[in-house]
């Protein structure tokens, strides 16, 4: 899985700090631009996104929860695929109202009004392959985007340099996630995604497997 051996845990780090655009912090209740020379509608989408993570911090207490998870990393036997699993839920739900704040807002188009046009949406992005994903953002008119040389140029540059092993997972928890969040809410409402995390997945089977919540 790995072409040569890799400090983990600096590469790990590494990618997230080369592709945040921004991130929430539980202790301040705030969040905050990490990249900030984007066009509004970028900078609304990025909002978009970390206001969910509020809301999940107001709702589900998102810092116990990520400490919970760190105090279980760093004491008896380390479960990183149940890690993945919480990541998939958070990032995807997040991932999830972003698209749908997107597509209404700067698309004029409801996807929640039609579940079938919901799910071939979520469920494409979701069969992305990391590599697409690359090969797609490097063709996006940097110039008529208003994204010009600036950070998101830099951050999808920086994609080519982050091992498959980071990569993979880290993208799916966002696109893959965001179609695990859709099915769950499309079998039981917004009271089942609730429910999720308060019985948390145990395994990425989980949520790639959205029927296996229920076993």
């Amino acid at each position: 899985m790995l072409k040569q051996p890799i400090d983990l845990s600096e590469e790990f780090k590494s990618a997230l700090l080369s592709q945040a655009g921004a991130y929430y912090n539980p202790e301040t209740g705030k969040f905050y631009y990490l990249m900030t020379d984007m066009a509004p509608q970028f900078l609304q989408t990025v909002a978009a996104h970390e206001l969910v993570h509020a809301l999940q911090d107001q709702h589900y207490n998102l810092g116990t929860l990520l400490e919970k998870l760190e105090a279980q990393a760093t004491s008896g036997t380390r479960n990183d695929d149940k890690m993945l699993a919480v990541r998939f839920l958070v990032e995807g739900e997040a991932t999830y109202v972003q698209t749908l704040w997107q597509t209404k807002t700067l698309m004029g188009m409801d996807l929640a009004a039609n579940k079938d046009m919901e799910a071939m949406t979520f469920q494409m992005q979701a069969n992305l392959e990391p590599a697409t994903i690359i090969s797609m953002s490097k063709q996006i008119d940097a110039e008529a985007m208003g994204l010009q040389e600036g950070d998101i140029a830099k951050a999808i540059e920086a994609m080519d340099s982050i091992p498959p092993y980071i990569l993979h997972p880290l993208l799916a928890a966002y696109l893959k996630g965001a179609y695990f969040v859709m099915s769950v809410k499309h079998e039981g409402g917004w009271e089942a995604v609730a429910a999720a995390y308060a019985e948390l997945p145990a395994s990425s089977e989980q949520v790639l497997h959205a029927d296996k919540m229920a076993n």
